[in-house]
Order: C-alpha cells, then sequence, then structure tokens
C-alpha cells in the first residue's frame, strides 16, 4: 500500500481556528495507516504560543523564525498532497508563508492540492486572484470535505 503524506497549510495566529481545523483533519483520517501528515504546527514552540497573543506576537524575533522558511520549504517538497486552509481567521495576519507553500506546491507535477475556502472567513479577492486559481486542483468548503476527498483517492 503506498504512503501518501499530507501537508497542512494555512494560516497560523493566535486564533484557536488555525490550529482546530488541522485537529479535524488528523482526526478524520487517523485511521489510515499510510497516511503521513504534517502539521506544521504541532511542534512544541507552536504548543507553547497557540491562544497566546502576546507569545505569538514574539516569534518573528526567535531563533525559530529563520528556520521556519527551510523547513516548510521540505515539508512541501515531500509531500503527495497538500490541505491549505485560505481562511483568514485573524485579519492582521496575512497568508504570506502560505502563497509561497501553494507556490512551492505549484512547481511539482506530482503534488495534488486541495484548498478549503469558506464564506464566513475567506477573502473572495484571495481565491479568485488567478495565481491562486491556478495552484488548486479542486476548492472545497471545509477540512471535512477536504478529507473525504482524500479518503476517495486512497489506494
Amino acid at each position: 500500500m503506498k504512503e501518501y503524506t499530507i501537508y497542512l497549510a494555512g494560516q497560523i495566529s493566535e486564533n484557536i481556528e488555525t490550529y482546530n481545523w488541522r485537529r479535524n483533519v488528523i482526526e478524520q483520517l487517523k485511521d489510515y495507516k499510510n497516511i503521513v501528515i504534517i502539521n506544521p504546527c504541532n511542534s512544541e514552540f507552536n504548543k507553547s504560543i497557540e491562544g497566546d497573543k502576546n507569545l505569538f506576537a514574539t516569534w518573528p524575533t526567535t531563533a525559530v523564525a529563520n528556520l521556519l522558511v527551510p523547513k516548510d520549504k521540505n515539508h512541501v517538497l515531500r509531500s503527495d498532497c497538500i490541505i491549505v486552509n485560505l481562511n483568514i481567521y485573524s485579519k492582521d495576519k496575512p497568508l504570506i508563508g502560505t502563497l509561497f507553500e501553494l507556490a512551492w506546491a505549484y512547481d511539482q507535477s506530482h503534488t495534488m492540492v486541495i484548498g478549503i475556502h469558506n464564506k464566513e472567513f475567506g477573502d473572495k479577492y484571495i481565491i479568485e486572484h488567478p495565481f491562486i486559481r491556478q495552484s488548486l486542483d479542486i476548492i472545497v468548503n471545509n477540512e471535512y470535505e477536504a478529507c473525504e476527498l482524500v479518503r476517495s483517492i486512497m489506494d
């Protein structure tokens, strides 16, 4: 049975929703032993700042921030599928890292990209922009629909 590596891309902020959707994906796919999920929020650093606006604001000045780009690029390059949440849960945190991750995935013809976007949290301009549209293979409303697609393609 083929092993699938899935990377969970999207905004990371102090808003608990940036963590919850990733937990939901992990829960939904936990019975698939051939799926490896890379959750960038699963680091000790992210666990320590989750939900704390004051601590989250200090992360750019930490040594961890210097390793963020090469770490995330490596995760994207080794993934078979990217589930990218384009919802904006914290208006003051732009999706800069997420857009880089989309570009890295776009350069790999083997990587499937499932976009999540809903009207409550989503920015219409982002999802309609040609650069975003062309980097996504499909767009769904939530992480549960994304997991249903993943389950449907499993060998």
